[in-house]
């Protein structure tokens, strides 16, 4: 795991020119690399890489970076892991010597012997890497995927620039860092920035699953090929339906778990894991502690708020599991200890609020391992969000009802306030029976009465993970979507965990996870997010994931097979915090200050008036907007600080 920058110049900058900026720009993501820094220009100065290294694999100079391949062809610098890196070395390279045993040196070889399309289809794993062939004087870039490794790139008439961050191109001394106002649009919608797009307007993501082909001699012949293609993965996996009953679906589901966790768990460093106490960290954590000769170690984040706290279930399966686990209950104090961090470390607007959490569970981790797997990626491929079973029974029962009628039925949701709900829940909760299926309700209740399209499923899944309520002036150039994808005779839940796997997973999971745990020099791997693994999930009859209401159900099954004698809770929270309470009372001071009327007052685009409403409404809790008001906080924050 690393960051790197890089140059091609189309104006014969000199070499010592060009390692000057790929220098200063590398020189913002030592957190990414702090172990040892590498610089790489050509003889012509038109190529230049700059790396940050992480050392996780081969920690000798043998892996360092910027590598040269064996003929001295190729350059490479490289950030992620090739997990079937070893395997490939077997199969093809028998009679070949390596300097050493890093991934890095495996991937440049295979590149030169296979070119680069061939080896995006051979190599398994999250990368971002950018390869120079001196011999064809063509550079790429490619990501993996799945998006779990972030890549942008800038082009003006005389450079390309690319980096791991946004903050690396602030070393990049002839940047216009122009805010792209259709982005911030999406970011206001969706909490974070959607398709390709990135805060400033000439400053782009590149996609997941293709890489950027550049003619190093000519400017404008810069290809963008797609070498992976989700939709045409999910059809072939459909027309592979498995065949066999559920018994053996959890066998299969079982062995490429078991597999794809093993093959994360190489690793010259220590390894640890994030165990949520939900269904798929706990199966990760599983296999993670199978598969090792040592306890691993298992970290966990917990809230004084109990409707939101699941660390006695992680604390619990650790202790059947045996792990070494460690565990913190989140304060106020140490939410406000990190909120003005958060631009420096997303380097945009980004405001899912799991982000606190992630950010301090990864500073945890990061005192005692280098490496650190997760569970993301399980809801997405098997069924598990709620608006995949009951938000698509919420969907066919409304989508009939005249939409003044239906917009009635929804505000009659709201018919206390959420602090008379909680008051009312309360003194229910006193019985001596389980009620842990109330938790959060007044949240739950206000997000779902804010619901608006039922027109079409489409409508309504863009409704679903939205905010539904704009803080935007009406001329505020409308927000627009890169599109989304549709499948034929696919069902109304798949047609949500393809979108959410397409858009959501790269730029909100995948970029959440990512630059948390990077900004304390931690890696993060996501088991779930494996070829095989996709396309098993997608071969699947939909019940085997979605059944009765309940999602997830052979990741259910292959976790009591396994651990037949665990208990869980009867209602998964989810990884969600108490955002709405901590604006009421310990942000409430610093939220204030960040939504003054001097603050709100210099962008045109944003209705002060609608905002301090809200915010006043918030606060005498007579209405919940945490899922409005905390993108416009990260928003201002941001701004402030950019």
């Amino acid at each position: 795991m690393c960051g790197f920058s890089g140059l091609i110049n189309f104006n014969s900058r000199n070499s010592r020119s060009s390692i000057d900026i790929v220098q200063r720009m590398s020189s913002k993501l030592k957190h990414r690399g702090p172990d040892s820094e590498g610089l790489w220009a050509s003889k012509l100065g038109n190529i230049a890489f700059a790396h940050k290294r992480l050392a996780i694999q081969d920690l000798s100079a043998a892996g360092a970076q910027p590598f040269t391949s064996s003929s001295g062809k190729l350059v490479i610098v490289f950030n992620g892991e090739i997990y079937n890196h070893l395997e490939l070395r077997k199969k093809y390279f028998k009679d070949f010597r390596f300097k050493g045993y890093s991934d890095t040196e495996t991937l440049i070889e295979v590149i030169e012997k296979f070119g680069i399309s061939k080896t995006l289809s051979l190599v398994k794993g999250m990368f971002a890497f950018s390869v120079a062939n001196l011999e064809t004087n063509k550079v790429f870039l490619a990501r993996d995927i799945f998006g779990e490794k972030p890549l942008y790139y800038f082009k003006n008439k005389e450079d390309i620039v690319f980096a791991s961050e946004l903050k690396s191109f602030t070393g990049y001394p002839f940047l216009n860092k122009e805010i792209d106002y259709s982005a911030l649009n999406l970011f206001f919608k969706y909490s974070y920035i959607s398709g390709t797009s990135s805060i400033y307007k000439n400053i782009k993501k590149l996609a997941p699953g293709t890489y950027l082909e550049i003619d190093t001699k000519e400017i404008k012949k810069i290809f963008i090929r797609q070498y992976w293609n989700i939709k045409q993965e999910i059809i072939s996996s459909k027309n592979n339906s498995f065949k066999g009953g559920i018994n053996e679906a959890i066998e299969e589901g079982d062995r490429l778990l078991n597999k794809s966790v093993r093959q994360q768990l190489i690793s010259d460093v220590p390894i640890g894991v994030f165990l949520s106490g939900g269904i798929d960290s706990s199966i990760v954590s599983f296999f993670a502690q199978k598969e090792s000769n040592y306890k691993i170690k298992t970290f966990n984040i917990g809230f004084t708020n109990s409707e939101y706290d699941e660390s006695k279930d992680a604390r619990a399966f650790a202790e059947s599991l045996g792990t070494n686990h460690e565990e913190l209950i989140i304060k106020p104090s140490d939410v406000m200890s990190i909120v003005n961090q958060i631009p420096s470390i997303y380097d945009e607007p980004f405001a899912d609020a799991t982000q606190i959490p992630t950010i301090l569970l990864s500073r945890m981790a990061s005192k005692s391992v280098k490496v650190a797997l997760g569970g993301e990626g399980g809801d997405e491929l098997f069924g598990g969000y709620s608006r995949y079973n009951s938000g698509v029974r919420l969907y066919n029962q409304f989508k009939n009802i005249p939409p003044n009628i239906r917009n009635k039925l929804l505000s009659l949701l709201r018919f206390a306030s959420p602090s008379r709900i909680d008051l009312f829940l309360s003194l229910i909760k006193k019985i001596p029976y389980d009620t842990s299926f109330l938790d959060q309700l007044s949240r739950k209740i206000y997000k779902l009465s804010n619901l608006t399209g039922f027109e079409s499923i489409d409508n309504f899944y863009n409704s679903i993970r939205s905010s539904n309520l704009s803080f935007l002036n009406d001329d505020f150039k409308p927000a627009m979507d890169e599109g989304l994808l549709y499948l034929e005779d696919s069902s109304q839940a798949e047609f949500m965990m393809l979108n959410d796997t397409y858009d959501f997973l790269p730029n909100n999971l995948c970029k959440k996870i990512d630059m948390a745990s990077m900004a304390s020099s931690l890696e993060a791997r996501l088991p779930f997010l494996d070829r095989d693994l996709f396309k098993f999930a997608w071969s699947l009859p939909e019940n085997y994931k979605i059944s009765n209401s309940t999602g997830k159900l052979v990741l259910r099954k292959i976790l009591e097979k396994n651990m037949p004698n665990i208990k869980r809770s009867h209602s998964k929270k989810g990884f969600t915090l108490p955002l709405g309470d901590w604006l009421r009372e310990d942000l409430k001071e610093w939220a204030s200050d960040v939504l003054s009327i001097d603050s709100l007052e210099q962008f045109d685009f944003i209705n002060a008036k609608t905002v301090q409403n809200a915010w006043s409404e918030h606060l005498s809790e007579k209405n919940n907007y945490e899922y409005q008001i905390w993108p416009l906080l990260m928003f201002l924050v941001w701004h402030n600080n950019s």
